[in-house]
């Protein structure tokens, strides 16, 4: 039987090694990944080439020309508010490299890039010009969309009080959106400190139960339990009577005539010798009982009958020379 689950055993084994060592290379490729993006942003230059720019020269970006094209386009598409998207990567990572489940990391993505769409449209709204040599200003092409269909809903009161502090209220209310909305998507983080407590808890409670348990083995003495020795029943006589066993009555067999002993051809001067000179044959024990084994086999047909609940006693037995009959 064990080698038969050994390789089943050994086929799980296989593949739970498999599985975490996807996870942790898929830990720290995201890690890698969120670090070059990072290298990317913090090193965008407008000069290198990219999807706004031709030119020639070598990239000055630290990732180099992938680098370059990779900022060009992100902060095209939501300006500097971007960088607010990296962190969702490491999060993941952090719950790979810690044997956890992913959970719902599309959702998280969905709803930090819808944060960081409403805080871009807020930002965009302080400048739409390019700023910074930032290809598309603050808000990115995503902000700089909003903010233009919110003042072109805002025209129609044809009134510029209005317009201003309309545009100024609906910036406002995008930006602590955006923030509330970003920072429930990262509710992970909230989750790995639990984590982190739970498991300092855990620790600290395991050592608190071991000093217990060392302080109440210091402090008891050490006692031998022994189970009592209960004393082996006496076989007590048998208070009932024994029963009485009759002798077997044989009724006399007739004799059998003997045969008369045919003449020899010895002549007629020889006598025989008289049969007188024989000896009485033995007595044979033939009608003998034995009493002693009579009384047991009653005793034992008792011990059945009362297996069989038929309470009763034997009082006669009476041996015959075929069937024996118990009373």
């Amino acid at each position: 039987m064990a080698t038969r689950a050994q390789p089943g055993l050994l086929r799980e084994t296989v593949k739970a090694g498999a599985v975490r060592s996807t996870a942790l290379f898929g830990s720290i490729a995201l890690f890698v990944a969120t670090l070059l993006m990072a290298l990317a942003l913090a090193s965008y230059q407008p000069s290198d080439p990219s999807l706004n720019t031709a030119s020639g020269a070598a990239a000055q970006n630290l990732v180099g020309l992938p680098g370059a094209w990779f900022a060009d386009i992100a902060l095209t598409l939501f300006g500097p508010a971007i960088a607010l998207l990296l962190p969702v990567a490491p999060i993941v990572a952090l719950r790979l490299w810690r044997a956890q489940p992913a959970g719902q990391w599309l959702r998280m993505l969905r709803n930090a890039a819808i944060g960081v769409a409403l805080m871009a449209t807020a930002l965009s709204f302080v400048s739409s010009m390019s700023v910074l040599a930032l290809p598309a200003g603050w808000g990115g092409l995503i902000g700089l969309s909003l903010s233009h269909v919110a003042a072109w809903a805002l025209a129609f009161a044809d009134n510029t009080l209005v317009s201003t502090w309309g545009m100024r209220a609906i910036g406002l209310v995008a930006m602590v959106a955006g923030i509330v909305i970003w920072a429930k998507s990262l509710e992970i983080a909230l989750g790995d400190r639990q984590w982190r407590r739970r498991r300092v808890a855990r620790i600290a409670y395991a050592a608190a139960v071991s000093d217990d348990d060392a302080e109440e083995i210091d402090d008891e003495p050490l006692t031998l339990d022994r189970k009592a020795v209960t004393p082996r029943a006496v076989a007590a006589p048998d208070p009932r009577p024994a029963p009485v066993i009759a002798d077997r009555s044989l009724a006399p067999s007739a004799a059998k005539p003997r045969p008369k002993q045919a003449q020899l051809d010895l002549g007629q001067t020889y006598k025989l010798p008289p049969i007188d000179l024989l000896a009485p044959p033995p007595p044979t024990p033939k009608g003998a009982i034995d009493k002693a084994a009579l009384e047991r086999n009653a005793r034992l047909l008792e011990n059945v009958l009362d297996d069989f609940h038929v309470k009763g006693s034997i009082i006669e037995v009476r041996p015959g020379p075929v069937v024996t009959m118990y009373e």
